[in-house]
């Protein structure tokens, strides 16, 4: 849209083209003496030149100043307003009717051209408007964010959007320019297939097809009505993909959720087989008339206990992977002293250390991290298991810890000396039910242990991660927040 012209501007025009007629006149009657033919068509150029490059008004008011001109110093008699032929007042016709002609015609252009220029601005502002729209595949998160995104990428002074599925509505509307939430919801009644324009609101409704996914509601910026009704249409297509994608993942989070409890029953009746033998052996002969004396009394009786222990684990480990599964996974953190909880977890390893070499390299002072004892002490027991159980009897387990001042995150790494992990097993050493070649040579294990730890370690918000050289043992190391992240 052309700026409106200053009363300034205006004296500054009408002045220019003054100057102009001026000097044409005085350059034909005092340096280059031509006939009246070539006067009449050198106003008349100006007067064209005027029309295409300028408002009417200015044509106008040149016509007739040329008309005053040529017929004062040109037509004679000279120098009086009378015209002695009056032939000669087709001069000032063809002046008027050429100027309002060519400026007619060079404003349809001018406005042809202007159109152009809009739809081509609002093409590039939809493209890009439209890429930015392919990075949000979460619905949630698309409603959130996408008001301030049209609002930027657009430069609309106000968005909101409303959803009826979800019966909710996010706005962007810093100079509180729109409806609130219940307006909208009477605009997703009211509206029809097209966006209309009320109060210097622009409401588009979202369609696909005839069905209605919600409302934009958007502050009046002049666009055309083609350019929102385009808006409402990417804005339909990007939430029914991020909808689409929002049912695919639940789909196959469902799927994923039927194989794992088959998987993980089918895992747990194997697992639960070999203590469940052990036991019932140890029981049917406790429970005979063969005759025992007190060392082989003992000894069945050891063996009805360690496979308890071992049945008690693996059905704890199964609960803890179904809560994980089924996302009942709630952390409770607290201020906790990490040597205490490693600490504490030695000492309840301290059976299958005996005889081994713990090697501690923990940095002291060690402060207070918030986190949930409980499950770091699990994760810690786990590692350390497996540190013992891959690697030589007498071999040492070295167990670093500190907290890092760089980026306030607890560290913590355990390794041992074993014959380690192949680099094809180490990028999925973390997945549920994995065993590798090294693990299924050890009958214990369910291949869970590592995928509860990943667990717990992410839900700290932290990391997890294997180093393993073959042959020359394997380092776990996980580090977590020092203090929980907002």
């Amino acid at each position: 849209m052309p700026k409106r012209e200053t009363l300034v501007q205006q004296l500054v025009q009408y002045l220019l083209f003054t100057l102009a007629a001026a000097l044409v006149t005085f350059g034909y009657l005092n340096v280059l003496h031509v006939n009246q033919t070539t006067v009449a068509l050198t106003f008349l150029i100006l007067i064209l030149f005027t029309a295409f490059r300028r408002r009417l008004v200015y044509s106008i008011y040149l016509s007739l100043l040329c008309t005053l001109l040529y017929n004062f110093y040109f037509l004679p008699p000279v120098r009086t307003f009378t015209i002695a032929d009056p032939q000669n007042l087709i001069a000032l016709l063809v002046f008027l009717i050429a100027a309002i002609a060519v400026n007619h015609l060079s404003a349809q252009e001018r406005r042809h051209a202007n159109l152009l220029a809009t739809q081509s601005e609002e093409l590039e502002k939809l493209y890009a408007f439209s890429q930015r729209l392919l990075f949000e595949d979460k619905l949630q998160q698309l409603s959130t964010t996408l008001p301030a995104m049209m609002a930027q990428s657009l430069r609309l002074r106000a968005v909101a959007l409303y959803l009826p599925d979800r019966n909710d509505a996010w706005m962007w509307d810093p100079q509180h320019l729109l409806e609130g939430m219940e307006n909208l919801q009477e605009a997703m009644q009211a509206t029809g297939v097209s966006s209309r324009s009320s109060a210097g609101v622009r409401i588009v409704p979202l369609l696909l097809g005839m069905r209605a996914l919600g409302v934009l509601a958007m502050a009046e910026s002049g666009y055309s009505e083609s350019f929102y009704d385009a808006i409402g249409s990417l804005t339909a297509v990007a939430i029914e993909r991020a909808s689409a994608i929002e049912r695919n993942s639940r789909s196959e989070a469902a799927r994923e959720g039927e194989l794992l409890r088959t998987a993980l029953l089918d895992s747990i009746t194997h697992e639960l087989r070999t203590p469940l033998t052990g036991i019932r052996v140890a029981a049917t002969t406790l429970a005979s008339d063969t005759p025992l004396d007190d060392a082989a009394r003992h000894e069945l009786l050891s063996v009805v206990n360690e496979e308890s222990k071992r049945m008690d684990a693996l059905i704890d480990e199964a609960v803890t992977m179904a809560r994980i599964s089924s996302g009942d996974f709630n952390l409770r953190r607290e201020p906790s002293d990490f040597r205490s909880i490693l600490d504490a977890v030695i000492a309840n390893l301290r059976v299958p250390l005996k005889g081994r070499e713990l090697r501690l390299q923990i940095t002291e002072p060690m402060p207070e991290v918030t986190l949930d004892a409980d499950l770091i002490r699990r994760v810690l027991k786990h590692l350390l298991e497996n540190a013992l159980q891959y690697s030589p009897p007498r071999s040492p387990i070295t167990l670093t810890a500190g907290l890092s001042s760089v980026d306030a995150k607890l560290h913590v790494s355990i390794a041992n000396e074993g014959s380690g992990i192949v680099e094809e097993e180490q990028p999925y050493v973390f997945d549920r039910f994995f065993r590798g070649v090294t693990a299924t040579a050890h009958p214990n294990g369910t291949g869970m242990g590592l995928a509860i730890v990943k667990a717990i370690v992410e839900a700290h918000q932290g990391r997890i991660a294997v180093h393993s050289n073959p042959g020359h043992g394997a380092e776990f190391a996980f580090w977590i927040p020092a203090a929980p992240l907002v």
